[in-house]
């Protein structure tokens, strides 16, 4: 019996000495950093199946950076399913940079799941935004000019982030659409293309008072033209469509009055046809008449129209 309670307590001594195994090396790296930790905050970390050597690793970084975070803050981050490594990462870089926010708002923009890495990185070092995208395959920006030159343009915004508005606010493809939409205003408001080709920057003018990043979490470090290029004059090929039109229309007009005249001649030929046929008729039915009139005796008498053969002989002798 008591060699069976020997051997349970033996068990239960080395399950416990694999358990705190782990915390014993933690704890030793608390020691040797003077990180404010305790043994016992480790051996409840271990129980919560949090893993110590990444609270331990991230409140190093943060207290040699003079972040003061309190290790139960970073427990709780971690609970909620964050990012902790990014977000010490990210303050560590934010209060080396000067950026006017805390480790409790990279939390809060870690879990709404933006990358807080990349929001601090593009803040100090801002990001270049091309409009139009180089992976969408269009090469221009397309634009008509009053006069009727259709212009590409190639336009480049360097933009830094703001990382205090990076939570509900719109991102880089919405900057980019109004890039757009602002180059295509600013090329059909000019009476000349000449003048964009001589003053790019009435294009960044117009880029940068159209306000493309409001409502975003950027702001604009700097806005150039890259490229300007003329097309086509879509407005001369306008005009020489529409001319080819109203002649396609007056061809088919003629044509139309053509095919009446040509009605009305055949109406006209038939209707003489049918005169003659009419006469040739009258003419074939005279030796007839005639004829009858003989042999009814009406020829000569007064009302029968016929004059009488036998004075027409007598006049003649």
């Amino acid at each position: 019996m008591e060699w069976a309670l020997i051997i349970v307590l033996l068990i239960l001594i080395a399950g416990i000495g694999i358990f705190l195994m782990p915390v014993i090396g933690t704890w030793t790296q608390v020691l040797s950093n003077g990180v404010a930790i305790s043994f016992a905050d480790l051996v409840m970390m271990r129980l919560r199946r949090i893993d110590t050597h990444l609270v331990v690793d991230s409140l190093v970084k943060l207290q040699r950076a003079d972040v003061e975070v309190d290790s139960f803050r970073l427990q709780e981050h971690l609970l909620r399913g964050g990012d902790l490594a990014a977000v010490a990462e990210a303050t560590v870089q934010a209060h080396k940079s000067n950026i006017v926010v805390t480790f409790e708002d990279l939390c809060r923009i870690d879990l709404a799941g933006r990358d807080v890495l990349a929001a601090v990185g593009s803040f100090v070092r801002p990001a270049v935004l091309q409009c139009p995208e180089p992976r969408s395959g269009q090469r221009h920006i397309v634009g008509v000019c009053k006069d009727g030159i259709r212009v590409g343009v190639v336009l480049r915004m360097t933009v830094r982030s703001d990382v205090t508005r990076l939570v509900g606010s719109a991102g880089e493809r919405t900057v980019i659409a109004r890039m757009g939409e602002a180059v295509v205003r600013a090329l059909g408001s000019q009476d000349d293309h000449r003048n964009l080709v001589k003053n790019p920057g009435l294009i960044t003018e117009v880029v940068r008072e159209s306000g493309v990043v409001s409502g975003t979490c950027f702001e604009v470090v700097s806005c150039d033209v890259a490229e300007v290029t003329i097309l086509d004059n879509i407005g001369a090929k306008l005009q020489s469509q529409f001319s080819e039109a109203l002649s396609k229309v007056a061809a088919a007009r003629a044509e139309a009055k053509r095919a009446e005249a040509m009605a009305t001649q055949q109406e006209m030929q038939a209707r003489i046809a049918e005169m003659q046929a009419r006469v040739v008729l009258s003419s074939a039915r005279l030796p007839g008449a005639v004829g009858a009139a003989l042999r009814e005796g009406g020829v000569g008498q007064r009302g029968s129209g016929l004059p009488d053969p036998r004075g027409l002989a007598r006049s003649d002798a």
